[in-house]
């Protein structure tokens, strides 16, 4: 699971979904369909809420740029950075502690284990589990490709 770095000018084909959160203001942006100008098309890509008016204005500008997405799941992607045709490389913040995710998917896992006979509750429990271990494993090899970018803005 690499990062892609795509390059060129890019135009917004389809409606944008935008996902707020209730407990600040952020919100997440969706888009349908983000297309060259040579034709390669991006399906479903997230976008986090500070690196949204970057990508609006290259939308607008009709610029080259880089962005650099990450396969998320199989059909969503997020994009992790966005270099302007100025040079400035502007990176989407997913700082943070882990340790609670990580405490949640490793009880989830062991729970699971005696649970098995209480009617497959178990097997869903070690699932939900390594579901969580999987995505943060994604979210550490983002953080390990964002501070290999040099002099990248966080936003």
């Amino acid at each position: 699971m690499a990062v892609q770095v795509l390059k060129g000018v890019i135009k917004e084909l389809g409606p944008a979904v935008v996902d707020t959160d209730d407990s600040g203001p952020y919100a997440d942006v969706t888009y349908t369909y983000i297309e060259f100008e040579d034709g390669q098309m991006l399906r479903q890509v997230t976008v986090m809420a500070g690196l949204d008016g970057k990508l609006d204005n290259a939308f607008k500008d009709r610029q080259p740029v880089e962005l650099h997405v990450f396969r998320m799941r199989k059909k969503y992607l997020l994009m992790l950075a966005l270099k302007t045709h100025e040079g400035k490389i502007y990176a989407t913040d997913i700082s943070g502690n882990l340790v609670v995710q990580y405490a949640f998917a490793f009880f989830m896992t062991l729970a699971g284990f005696p649970l098995i006979l209480l009617w497959g509750i178990g097997i869903a429990m070690i699932f939900m589990g390594g579901l969580q271990f999987r995505a943060l494993s994604r979210v550490r090899k983002g953080r390990a490709y964002l501070r290999s970018l040099p002099n990248a803005i966080t936003v």
